[in-house]
């Protein structure tokens, strides 16, 4: 075998292996065998005079790898190649030059791949490229029309701001939808089964939606549904059957409007963007009600028995340039951001070290200069973070107005290259129509943008089955199961169905039959010790002993033991009821048995009644649990048929019993740490904002001891929260016990355990409560 004949033989390994690399986009594999690979063709293209079809075509895959990955000295051996066979036939073949020109038209995505074409393209085709598209020396615009544009929008946001001012705070808490029962039973339409539990997410939406058409229409924010659900509300009068989320529209000129609402002129929801969420990287913003699971009864209810975090995709239209320059610099930054997040995540998906990782880093590099460059920027950090970026992508969209455009479009739509322009007219005027059990808005041109998103056949029903992920929940499911630690996915949903819907269920079909049995003489006012009772008092008494009812009757059932505690032992023992003077009923639970009946609270406790402690809820300042009866969104008459005419709510305390260590200076360190925690949650404000100060306590407490008080929750309730741990710390048996609570108020009594070891059962009002066994040493008897 000659020469020749080896080199064909090597030569057709090269285009093998080369086209195997260029379908596996292995671009770097390309680079490393381009430099024999293009001798070796010199070699045969010259030993047999001929020009080949594959030869060509794996010389432009080298050409166009080496573009790609801005291999530079791949670049330098190409330009001195470039009136060799080898890199001249190229151009020569029509079809691979019309491949090549438009691949490199593709990828010329930056000013450095730009220049990269310019050197590798003969001249007689440089005009097929804009060489001059990432010079910096944009067009100076029309200084006074400029001008004009912010004035309107300076005087717009001072005309929205005073309706702000106006309007006040909107309480949208208060603000309830109504369903009827059956809403939430699982039903099938168009052929596919919406779940129960998807009915109670669609609710929980539904709710999200109808507070911001309130606002919205109340400070004139135009918004419309968008996307599916602007589909679902003409095709369907509401959700598609397969679909699980809202989404909503905004143009960019509305949306700081939009924003400034949430954050100012409302009380319920909250709304995350690139802007104040470092981890958001979502094509939409997000209007929410919670970021985590909660067991907190009066949001389960306001939200119809869902309990994750529910909410509404935003949406923001944006206004394209009618300057072609100007939309093509847009779109080229809109481009090289998301290049350079794809960079970051091809990055992290290699090997530190390896050819791979090293080509994804300097990418990345080369596409951020090309960034600044073509914004006009400087990065706070030499490499910005994602949200940075993000950020940027969000002003580059602002940039221009209505004056200076024609079409709107959706960036996310506009980065990926698709032709999405809406005429502005389509946006012109609002149209309300139904939706489930509400109203919302949609555009005046709807059939225009359904058929640009669907087809012309968009009334057509094409059931597809849930999309993207559905149930969206389903990820906050697997979430609270590795966080409770349940064995099984069945094990968390049953959990689920307890405190969540199955409880709005028990809610929605409660019945007003009282517990306890009072005859009528029992509300007529009285006098006990010089003190007079009232008729209100009284039924307030008997709604707190429905209270006691509905906790003894936990206790039965989970083998719990309570106590009676405080001036409740005085009141059982010398009046078989309330002293008059009492503030209601104090009870008492060893740790062990008081943990243990916080955590069975949510799934246990009936509808009717509602707890607060420092571990459900931020807002909650007494280290003492409370049960309360629940008249949320209950009609005033069935409260007071259940709860004996009472129309107050009204509850009982029960406080954490603690062994006290039987070593004295080890329980003086203990005693001092709690004191101090509890003495420094006192002068922090109630509520944020903090002062500097206040948080500087923060740093100060976690340098000292190993507690966790977070700056981002409440910080007073961290300091009773952190308190109460530390006094729960001893949990084995000792002599001595504390009511831990009454350290709030200075009082530090210590009792026997032994007297806490068994209970008697005493006379109380028309029921029976259980007292400590040491209660005549309590009292002073």
């Amino acid at each position: 075998m000659n020469s020749k004949e080896k080199n064909a033989i090597k030569l057709k390994k090269y285009i093998d292996d080369i086209s195997k690399y260029w379908e596996e986009k292995e671009y770097i594999k390309i680079c490393k065998l381009a430099n024999k690979a293009l001798d070796a063709a010199q070699s045969y293209l010259i030993a047999y005079n001929t020009r080949d079809f594959l030869v060509n075509k794996m010389s432009a895959y080298i050409v166009v790898a080496s573009v790609i990955m801005c291999d530079n000295d791949n670049i330098r051996l190409i330009e001195e190649k470039k009136n060799m066979k080898c890199i001249s036939d190229i151009f020569a073949d029509d079809e691979i030059c019309k491949w090549i020109i438009e691949t490199l038209n593709i990828i010329n995505i930056d000013y450095v791949r730009n220049s990269l074409i310019e050197r590798v393209v003969p001249k007689r085709f440089a005009d097929r490229f804009d060489f001059n598209k990432f010079d910096a020396n944009t067009e100076k615009q029309n200084e006074a029309e400029l001008k004009k544009i912010a004035e309107r929008k300076e005087d717009e946001w001072k005309s929205f701001l005073e309706k702000c001012e106006h309007t006040g705070v909107l309480d949208l808490k208060s603000v309830t939808l109504n369903f009827s029962k059956e809403y939430f039973d699982g039903e099938t339409r168009n052929g596919f089964y919406i779940a129960p539990f998807m009915k109670n997410s669609w609710a929980a939406s539904l709710e999200i939606l109808h507070k911001v058409d309130i606002l919205c229409q109340t400070l004139d924010i135009p918004y419309f549904a968008d996307w599916g659900t602007l589909l679902g509300t003409i095709r369907h009068h509401g959700f598609i059957p397969w679909d699980d989320d809202i989404d909503i529209g905004v143009l960019r000129k509305d949306y700081d409007k939009l924003k400034y609402a949430i954050a100012n002129c409302q009380n319920e929801l909250q709304l995350y963007d690139v802007y104040n969420d470092a981890g958001w990287g979502g094509h939409a913003s997000r209007i929410t009600n919670t970021l985590s699971f909660s067991c907190d009864r009066d949001l389960i209810k306001r939200y119809h028995g869902f309990s994750f975090p529910a909410g509404i995709d935003v949406f923001v239209i944006d206004c394209v340039p009618r300057d072609k320059k100007q939309e093509n610099e847009q779109y080229d930054a809109l481009k090289i951001i998301a290049e350079i997040v794809t960079a970051r995540a091809d990055r992290q998906n290699c090997k530190k070290n390896s050819d791979e990782y090293y080509f994804a880093q300097k990418n990345e590099k080369i596409l951020l200069e090309t960034l600044q460059r073509l914004c006009h920027v400087t990065f706070t950090n030499e490499v910005p973070d994602d949200q940075e970026l993000y950020v940027l992508k969000e002003e580059i969209l602002s940039v221009y107005s209505e004056e200076q455009s024609d079409y709107y479009t959706v960036p996310h739509r506009l980065a990926n290259g698709q032709d999405y322009y809406i005429p502005k007219d389509v946006f012109d005027g609002r149209i309300r129509m139904p939706f489930e059990n509400i109203e919302v808005s949609v555009p005046k041109g709807y059939d225009f943008i359904l058929r640009k998103n669907y087809g012309d056949d968009y009334m057509t029903p094409i059931n597809r089955g849930g999309g993207h992920n559905y149930p969206y929940y389903d990820i906050f499911v697997e979430a609270l199961q590795e966080e409770r630690g349940d064995k099984t996915i069945d094990d968390t949903w049953r959990y689920i169905e307890n405190v969540s819907y199955g409880y709005y269920k028990r809610f929605l079909n409660q019945k007003a039959n009282p517990v306890c049995k009072f005859d009528n003489s029992y509300f007529k006012p009285d006098t006990i010790d010089g003190f007079k009772i009232n008729e209100m008092t009284k039924r307030n008494h008997a709604a707190e002993l429905e209270v006691l009812a509905e906790i003894k009757r936990i206790c039965n059932k989970k083998k719990l033991r309570y106590f009676a505690i405080g001036d409740t032992i005085t009141g059982a023992v010398r009046i078989a009821g309330y002293l008059p003077q009492s503030e209601g009923i104090h009870l008492g639970m060893l740790r062990d048995d008081y943990v243990e009946f916080m955590n069975c609270l949510s799934m246990e406790l009936d509808s009717w009644f509602t707890y607060q402690s420092i571990y459900s809820n931020d807002e909650h300042m007494d280290m003492r649990t409370y049960i309360i009866t629940d008249a949320y969104m209950v009609r005033d008459d069935d409260y007071m048929e259940r709860f004996h005419g009472s129309m107050d709510i009204v509850g009982i305390d029960i406080s954490p019993i603690d062994y006290v260590e039987d070593d004295v200076q080890k329980e003086q360190v203990r005693l001092d740490l709690i004191k101090a925690l509890l003495k420094t949650s006192s002068v922090i404000s109630d509520m944020p904002p903090y002062t500097a100060e206040e948080l500087s306590l923060v740093d100060e407490w976690k340098d000292k001891v190993q507690i966790d008080i977070s700056k981002e929750s409440n910080v007073k309730h961290s300091f009773i929260r952190a308190a109460d741990t530390v006094a729960s710390g001893e949990r084995n048996k000792t002599k001595m016990v504390r009511i831990t609570p009454d350290l709030q108020i200075g009082i530090n009594n210590r009792y026997r355990t032994d007297w806490f070891e068994d209970g008697i059962e005493l006379p109380f009002e028309n029921t029976t409560i259980i007292v400590p066994k040491g209660y005549k040493n309590m009292i002073g008897e």
